[in-house]
């Protein structure tokens, strides 16, 4: 085994070396060290400089004497300080980062425990816009010493989590020890298997593969040799591979067989896929199983949606998941959407044929059914029905901004009131807040006599004062009764009850959870409080009352969800960073705080300390888009 080992490093080597050498087209390298010294002269033609007493010309420095008194540049020598790794970054203030003092005060111990449990898998917007502003900001790293991984390699593994391939090469192409820290280089390979540049990661892994035996290099130099048509060598590397002990049925040696032309077939299962299976895949162009979009990755989902070797419908599905996930634009997913083809008559039928086709292909259908309706009514009914599956599959985050292009378009109008609490609640979120005040207007008009008027307002209005720290409407009791009544009603709705559309008033939350009445009053009050807009006494006396009804009557929803507090060191943490000022540890406390389990998961008291401290240190937009995905998720 031991020979075998060995044998295999040599092999490497080898194969390595003799690339490089057919690259450059010579079998020679000479190094720094064995090439002859270069003697340093001044230029010919070089005058001496300036005697003293000699004019200079403007703009000219005078040069400095030696302390001897004969001509001469006095040399002064200094020291120049190593580029600290951990420090560099790609964003500064004007570009949205956080500020080159942004660890000032902050333990380098706290901030390393802190970064790997920050959310990446977290699907609010607006985290994630702090995540990466965070990872990416140019900063003076944290004072301190560490045993434990660089914050340059922490910071790119968060990134790479999150799916941000774009960010993950921008902060690669500025670390300057990227190809020594094998963590790194790692993260450049992976990076480049998911952009579908493989023939730009395989130098990469020749010059890993020199310093490590890792299992991940060997299978990548085996891909590499077929890819560039060494066909002897790949053979001779999956045998010692074999020999070495690894499953002969793995995914690896089947799509390496594929490529070297020695096995034919279908992957059946791919639920854990990595990046460079991805790879050999595309490029072997065997077709992707089903269930490859069962991982939780957003890189590998992303990859997955503009895979042309996966069918269209778990591109689509891929697509949903990454969008949602922030790992890929919502305009490649409407022209995913756009790719899957229909029968006119699907298209005729579009409401009743998605619902029995339901999932990505359903929603795909009553997207495309919305683009060629020329019917207000119509588009307005295929648009409320492609929101509601969405939101029943825990996607209402995505549809909503797939669809927003469209209700900026469609005209507020008596015939639509009952679509305007929707349209509203849609344009709202996707901060199109002037086109979203002509809905409210409309229902604030009709909602005198008309229910769905009526509704659509009280539900609207707080969604409006979270939208906007500017906006002057005051929050006063009888709104908030009003609101209250609504919210019961919404709550003990049945499904199948009365009303052209009920199920549009159970509005999305992540994991088809909807929180009852009393948990959104608290949300909603807590909200609203965090952003500055304090809530009188009366209001909180009246849901201290409500809550006691319900309580004794046990009328509150099976599914609300019962969120706990985070840790005393989390509360503890977050409020201290918080009044010292300390801006980049107070981020990491509060989205570690916040958790990846959904801000509906979320409890009502620590969104409130999470919004707050991020005004304390002056990130007030930043806590209003936070508090309006709240309420979102939370079903107001």
């Amino acid at each position: 085994m031991v020979v075998l080992a060995v044998g295999l490093f040599v092999f490497s080597l080898l194969c390595t070396g003799s690339a490089e050498a057919r690259e450059d087209g010579s079998g020679l390298v000479l190094s720094p060290q064995l090439r002859p010294p270069v003697k340093l002269v001044p230029p010919a033609g070089m005058e001496e400089p300036a005697e003293e007493g000699e004019s200079l010309l403007p703009g000219e420095i005078k040069p400095n004497r030696a302390p001897s008194g004969k001509s001469g540049l006095q040399i002064e020598t200094d020291m120049l300080q190593a580029i600290d790794p951990d420090s560099v970054g790609v964003l500064e203030v004007d570009q949205g980062g956080f500020g080159i003092e942004m660890w000032s005060g902050s333990d380098r111990r706290m901030v390393e425990w802190l970064l790997p449990r920050i959310p990446e898998s977290a699907h609010s917007r607006a985290m994630r816009d702090l995540m990466r502003r965070l990872l990416l900001s140019n900063a003076t790293a944290p004072l301190g010493a560490s045993d434990g991984p660089s914050l340059i390699a922490l910071r790119i593994s968060s990134l790479m989590a999150m799916g941000d391939m774009e960010a993950v090469e921008s902060l690669l192409a500025v670390a300057p020890v990227h190809l020594d820290d094998e963590a790194l280089l790692r993260a450049r390979v992976d990076n480049l298997f998911l952009v579908n540049d493989s023939a730009g990661a395989c130098p990469h892994i020749r010059t890993a593969i020199r310093k490590s035996q890792d299992i991940f290099w060997q299978k990548g130099l085996v891909f590499c040799q077929a890819l560039n048509g060494e066909h002897d060598s790949a053979v001779l590397g999956v045998d010692l591979m074999r020999e070495l002990g690894m499953d002969a049925e793995s995914v690896f040696f089947k799509l390496i067989g594929a490529l070297l032309g020695e096995w034919e077939g279908e992957i059946e299962s791919l639920s854990g896929p990595t990046a460079l299976q991805l790879a050999m895949a595309r490029a072997g162009n065997l077709r992707l199983p089903g269930d490859v979009t069962q991982t939780q990755n957003s890189a590998l989902l992303a990859a997955i949606a503009v895979s042309p070797n996966a069918d269209p419908e778990i591109r689509l599905a891929a697509a949903e998941k990454a969008e949602l996930a922030g790992a890929l634009s919502t305009e490649s997913l409407r022209q995913i959407y756009a790719s899957v083809e229909f029968t006119p008559e699907e298209l005729e039928a579009a409401l009743t044929t998605a619902e029995a086709i339901d999932g990505p292909r359903g929603r795909a259908l009553l997207l495309r059914a919305a683009q060629v309706q020329d019917v207000p009514t119509a588009q307005a009914e295929v648009l409320l029905a492609f929101l509601i599956s969405a939101r029943d599959a825990g996607l209402y985050e995505t549809a909503a901004r797939v669809a927003a292009p469209y209700l900026i378009h469609m005209a507020p109008a008596a015939e639509l009131v009952w679509f305007a609490e929707e349209a509203g609640r849609v344009l709202i979120f996707t901060g199109a807040r002037e086109q979203a005040m002509g809905w409210y207007d409309l229902a604030n008009q009709e909602s005198a006599g008309v229910p769905d008027a009526q509704l659509a307002k009280a539900r609207l209005w707080p969604l409006i004062l979270l939208s906007d720290p500017e906006e002057p409407t005051p929050l006063d009791e009888a709104m908030t009764e009003t609101w209250m009544k609504q919210e019961t009603a919404v709550s003990s709705m049945p499904e199948e009850s009365g009303g052209e559309f009920p199920a549009m008033a159970e509005n999305a939350v992540p994991g088809n959870t909807v929180p009852g009445a009393e948990y959104r009053a608290d949300m909603l009050l807590g909200l609203l409080d965090a952003v500055g807009k304090p809530v009188d006494i009366s209001v909180w006396e009246g849901r201290a009352q409500q809550a006691a009804i319900v309580e004794d009557g046990e009328q509150e929803s099976a599914a609300t969800p019962a969120p706990s507090l985070p840790s005393p060191v989390l509360w503890y943490g977050l409020r201290v960073a918080a009044e010292e000022l300390r801006l980049g540890e107070t981020v990491l406390f509060a989205l570690v705080s916040l958790g990846d389990k959904g801000l509906n998961r979320v409890h009502p008291i620590t969104l409130n300390e999470v919004i707050s401290r991020l005004r304390l240190v002056g990130l007030d937009a930043e806590a209003h888009a936070l508090a309006l995905e709240a309420a979102i998720a939370a079903g107001l």
